[in-house]
């Protein structure tokens, strides 16, 4: 008789360790439904059942056709149903639906690959010996037990201790998947037979979730985008880089809030801040064909930059945009303020020009510039893309200093920006937010966290639409200071007066949260001094940071008593 093997997933409701943990929440889904989408990718399969007396497993079934729901007796479903009991009904359920085997799988083991499955399988048809295939995990670590209250070595003599890795494994069933036939577990009552091969599985593969503190770990795991163990090893490994570099691109990126006509005296100043900031790039603009109707700093040239005279510090960028630019506005780098090109790559009619990309780079490379690629609409990159991006990167003999992600729709989260560190493996990574939905500085600080070697920032977050991530807060986290707190209010005062009042204030609250101090304090010192400007208010929050243990500054409300001491 043919051999059908039928897949069978089995929940119920009322799980006890962790509550409902088939379908809560896991990563951009849940368990159930994760286990479902690779058991259908998995080859040779003739059904897949879902059995369960939980409703929600139930609707989750009803939005595949190819999965079958078997309502599970209530009697299956306590804890007082032996596992005997329960293997044969499987079994059963198996035969009833055409089955000749059945292939467990809980859905507890999340990080089994599809892969892994198929191996499985093909073991299954090939190696005729056995009567069960089992995915386990192998344990190899000093043992002991305790034989009537004395404590004891189990797999090593006390004078001849070995090395973990030369300790005769000991393999454990993870129940992620067994293939068994229906009769054999029907005779034995088990789902592992008398004969069995073990399938060992990594140690990321083979996490089973059966309390709490796994079943968090794991999710924390799934929200960073984890696959496989080499997702794992890339990430630990890429947190021992350097500290990102700081840009702001306040000129070219707000540009497109005046058509790039700004006054030289406002380039000057702010390319002087951000040096006070600690930025280490200061974006002054495009060098893109010059269309009529833009402003100076749309087309920028060296001649206008030196006229300047701006500090050597921090370093000046310039972007072109693929397709909109020529090659021979540029001079060797030794003739030019310039010192990093960023090449603006769009995709148009759903395409990136990777030629273009790799010719213009390859070019400016050779008269001396650092370069970097700048990816548009990075929310949508598919895995072709990041496939040819990783390839340009290789192409480019590792000579760009990175590949910029913009998050041009500004629709980014952050894990989706930990994914894409995993994804984009050694490739050294920048990033380029926008605020359209209020997540710019969150991702922009997971950016920073996961290693991205290059941000982008704007004073007063000066930019397209929504803006970006304000550089002035950003600088706190690459600085830990806010030395540049005052030389930014000056900025403020002289460019933004109509909303002086309002973002001065916003940089108070902001110091406060970042030092634990409560805002009322603010309020407080106002009232205690109203002659005070802003400045002054920085100066006493920067005090009453360093006396904030003595006074205990971590009540819920104001502390009272150290505004009056504060001000003898």
């Amino acid at each position: 008789m043919e051999s059908k093997i039928i897949a069978i997933i089995p929940t119920r409701k009322g799980s006890l360790r962790i509550k409902e943990k088939n379908t809560r929440n896991f990563g951009d889904s849940n368990l159930l439904e994760i286990t479902i989408q690779k058991m259908l990718k998995v080859d040779r399969l003739y059904k897949i059942i879902v059995s369960s007396n939980d409703e929600c497993s139930k609707n989750i079934c009803k939005k595949y056709d190819n999965i079958i729901y078997d309502e599970r007796d209530e009697k299956y479903c306590t804890s007082d149903c032996k596992a005997s009991v329960w293997n044969c009904e499987l079994a059963n359920i198996v035969l009833k639906h055409g089955g000749t085997h059945m292939m467990f799988c809980h859905c507890t083991c999340p990080f089994i690959q599809t892969s892994r499955y198929n191996e499985i399988i093909d073991l299954f048809y090939n190696e005729k010996t056995y009567d069960s295939f089992v995915s386990c995990h192998k344990l190899q670590k000093h043992l002991w037990h305790n034989q009537n209250g004395n404590y004891l070595p189990l797999n090593y003599e006390l004078h001849d201790v070995p090395r973990s890795q030369d300790i005769t494994p000991i393999y454990i069933p993870t129940w992620g998947c067994v293939i068994s036939k229906c009769s054999n577990v029907l005779s034995s009552k088990s789902l592992i037979g008398v004969n069995p091969y073990f399938v060992y599985l990594n140690q990321f593969e083979s996490m089973d979730l059966d309390e709490n503190l796994e079943f968090l770990t794991a999710s924390i795991i799934a929200n960073m985008g984890f696959s496989k163990t080499e997702d794992v090893n890339q990430y630990v490994n890429t947190q021992l880089n350097n500290e990102c570099e700081l840009l702001d691109c306040t000129i070219r990126d707000g540009g497109y809030t005046n058509n790039w006509s700004f006054e030289d005296t406002f380039v000057k100043d702010s390319h002087s801040l951000a040096g006070n900031m600690g930025v280490d790039y200061f974006e002054i603009g495009f060098r893109n064909n010059l269309v009529s109707d833009k402003g100076k700093y749309y087309n920028i040239s060296d001649t206008d930059i030196n006229q300047l005279n701006l500090n050597t510090t921090p370093k000046l960028s310039i972007m072109v945009t693929v397709g909109r630019f020529s090659l021979d506005k540029f001079d060797e780098k030794k003739k030019s303020p310039i010192s990093l090109v960023r090449i603006l790559l769009h995709r148009e009619d759903n395409i990136y020009d990777y030629e273009q990309a790799i010719l213009i780079s390859n070019n400016l490379i050779m008269k001396g510039y650092e370069v970097t690629i700048n990816i548009a609409n990075c929310e949508s990159l598919t895995n072709n893309d990041i496939n040819h991006i990783k390839n340009i990167y290789s192409i480019l003999n590792n000579n760009i200093k990175c590949i910029y992600l913009a998050d041009t729709f500004g629709n980014c989260r952050p894990k989706q920006l930990t994914k894409y560190k995993i994804m984009f493996g050694e490739v050294p990574l920048g990033f380029h937010s926008h605020d359209n939905s209020r997540s710019a500085f969150a991702n922009t600080l997971q950016a920073m966290d996961d290693k991205y070697c290059m941000i982008d920032t704007c004073i007063n977050g000066l930019g397209k639409n929504c803006g970006n991530c304000k550089t002035e807060d950003i600088a706190y986290y690459k600085t830990n200071n806010f030395s540049y707190i005052k030389h930014y209010m000056k900025y403020i005062l002289k460019y933004y007066k109509n909303s002086y009042d309002e973002i001065c204030l916003s940089q108070l609250y902001f110091i406060c949260g970042i030092n634990n101090i409560h805002s009322d304090y603010i309020h407080a010192i106002k009232l205690k001094c109203p002659s005070y400007t802003y400045l002054d208010i920085v100066d006493i929050l920067l005090k009453l940071n360093k006396y904030k243990s003595k006074y205990n500054l971590t009540n819920s409300s104001c502390n009272q008593r150290l505004i009056d001491d504060f001000f003898l």
